[in-house]
């Protein structure tokens, strides 16, 4: 695989897309942006690793309470199948 393998410092759904690579492995979100790239699934669980995306309100925010309403709706139930379809899994909202 070594000869055949590509390292990139784009998306790597560029490369697949016009065929100059036939498989990637990138985050998902950035891989089902980019047409002509089929998402076939994420890694097994076994090699899977996640990024995990937090937030906060910072102490000098204009708008605190706005902030805080956000990230409420960012961790609702009802947000959930959203957050999925742009490749990302929800979380605990804790």
């Amino acid at each position: 695989m070594r000869p055949k393998t590509k390292y990139a410092t784009v998306n790597v759904g560029e490369l697949v897309a016009p065929g100059e690579a036939q498989i990637g492995v990138q985050l998902i979100t950035e891989l089902i942006s980019v047409p002509g790239v089929e998402l076939v699934g994420p890694l097994p669980p076994e090699v899977q690793s996640y990024v995990v995306l937090t937030a906060g309100v910072g102490a000098q925010a204009r708008e605190p309470e706005a902030a805080a309403a956000f990230m409420r709706f960012l961790t609702a139930p009802a947000a959930a199948p959203l957050i999925r379809s742009k490749g990302l899994e929800p979380g605990s909202g804790s």
